[in-house]
C-alpha cells in the first residue's frame, strides 16, 4: 500500500468519528490532499452515510471546485443538483453556485438548463 493510499483510508476512518468537527477536518484533508479528483470523488460518495450538514457543505464546495477533471461529469451533476434541493439553506447556496460554475464543463447542457430553471423556481430556506 502506498502512503497515499494509507493516508486515505486513515482519514476515511476519521471522517467517520463521531464527533462532527473530526469528521468535518478528515474530509477537508482528503479532499485537500491528493490530486486525483475521481478518487476524491469516490471517497466522498464512501462517506455518504456519515454526511452531516457540513460534510454536505464541503462535498458540494469540493465538487464545484473539482468539476472540470472528474470523469463522469453527468453524475457529478446529478449529485450537485440533489445537494442544491437540500433543505439547508447555506447547502442550497454553495450546490447552486458549484452548478454555475460547472455549466461550461456538461455535454448534455439543454438538461442541464433545465435542471437550473426547476432550481431557480425552489424557495431557498434561509435557515
Amino acid at each position: 500500500m502506498t502512503y497515499e493510499e494509507q493516508a486515505s483510508k486513515d482519514l476515511l476512518a476519521l471522517a467517520r468519528d463521531e464527533d462532527w468537527n473530526v469528521k468535518m477536518r478528515a474530509f477537508f484533508d482528503l479532499g485537500s490532499t491528493f490530486s486525483d479528483a475521481d478518487q476524491k470523488w469516490k471517497e466522498a460518495h464512501e462517506l455518504a452515510e456519515v454526511w452531516s450538514y457540513h460534510v454536505r457543505e464541503n462535498t458540494a464546495q469540493a465538487l464545484g471546485l473539482v468539476f472540470r477533471h472528474l470523469t463522469d461529469k453527468e453524475q457529478a451533476w446529478k449529485d450537485l443538483f440533489a445537494l442544491a434541493k437540500d433543505e439547508d439553506g447555506l447547502l442550497q447556496r454553495i450546490a447552486a453556485f458549484a452548478l454555475g460554475s460547472s455549466f461550461p464543463y456538461l455535454t448534455d447542457k439543454e438538461q442541464a438548463t433545465k435542471d437550473l430553471l426547476t432550481l431557480a423556481k425552489t424557495k431557498i430556506s434561509m435557515f
